[in-house]
This record gives structure tokens, sequence and C-alpha cells, in this order.
């Protein structure tokens, strides 16, 4: 891998090493996977009002799905 000049190879390493763990990381590169992925969106709450420490799990009023039946095949 080349690098700027300004931005260290361990750096990068260490970044990439957390970013395997990272929810998000897995979510997203698992969307490969996904036929016709530009027929669907992505909306990321990101003001949560509770303590995440804590609070960490949704409650069954915080999950939702939505499935879009009107489109043909």
């Amino acid at each position: 891998m080349t690098l700027p000049v300004n931005l260290s190879q361990s750096i990068v390493v260490n970044l990439m090493n957390i970013l395997k763990a990272n929810p998000y990381t897995i979510f997203l590169k698992s969307l490969t996977n996904v036929p016709k992925l530009s027929e669907f969106y992505i909306a990321l709450k990101s003001n949560s009002g509770l303590d995440q420490r804590t609070y960490n799990l949704p409650t069954a009023s915080e999950v939702s799905g939505n499935l879009d039946r009107t489109t043909t095949k």
C-alpha cells in the first residue's frame, strides 16, 4: 500500500485492526453481497437520547423494518 509521506503505516494498521471489530464496518462490508443494492437505502440514527454505555440495546418500540412490495420483478 502506498501512503502519503505524512501518514504513518502503523497508524493505518492500527485503524484497520480497530475497524475489523466495528459493527458498522462489518455491516457495510456485508452489503457487497446484497443484489440490487441501489434499490435500498440505509438510515443511521446518530442522536440517541440515552447514554449508550448503559442503554445500548434497542427496545421493541425502537426497532422497525420496511418492506416495499410495490415493485414488480
